[in-house]
């Protein structure tokens, strides 16, 4: 909370399209859910929120540069999910 009272009173355009740009991909992947809810299976969601899962891991791995210092059992466990 003090980090974004923080970026409130310094920089309150920043920090309030970081907060609207949140919100708008919460609702985006809220409607997406249900709709995949409605028309998948309870086995296509499950799968779905595992590949999820891979993806969000590749990719924040990636885009922080983490995916060099992965070990071979990261790697290993990362190919089998």
């Amino acid at each position: 909370l003090g980090v974004l009272s923080a970026a409130l009173a310094t920089q309150p355009a920043t920090a309030l399209g970081f907060l609207l740009g949140s919100c708008l991909l919460a609702v985006a992947y809220n409607v997406t859910l249900f709709q995949a809810l409605a028309t998948l299976s309870t086995v296509g969601t499950a799968i779905l929120g595992n590949v999820k899962i891979v993806l969000l891991l590749f990719l924040s791995a990636l885009f922080l540069g983490e995916l060099r210092t992965w070990s071979t059992a990261q790697l290993v466990g990362f190919a089998l999910t």
